[in-house]
């Protein structure tokens, strides 16, 4: 169970992986994750096909991430069960 949750936050935390605190405005969020896209775009474009995957994974999980903290429901939704993990 613990594993799972160290799994959990290194993987899903998005605040940390967009470098924001939890109570960030949608704004700030937004502008977040806009800056990290634009660093992982250039790379989707390196001659390396690893260093391309990772960059669009990347990209992948920052759309993920915004459609998730930038709606009021799903994000309630986010913060309660990260909540859960920290309490475990």
């Amino acid at each position: 169970m613990k594993n799972e949750v160290a799994n959990f936050m290194e993987e899903k935390n998005y605040y940390e992986l967009i470098g924001l605190p939890p109570d960030a405005s949608n704004e700030e969020i937004d502008k977040a994750i806009l800056k990290k896209i634009r660093i992982w775009q250039k790379r989707t474009n390196t001659p390396t096909l690893a260093r391309r995957q990772e960059a669009e994974r990347m990209i992948e999980r920052l759309d993920e991430i915004k459609l998730i903290l930038l709606d009021p429901e799903q994000r309630a939704k986010y913060d309660q069960k990260l909540q859960e993990i920290k309490r475990k």
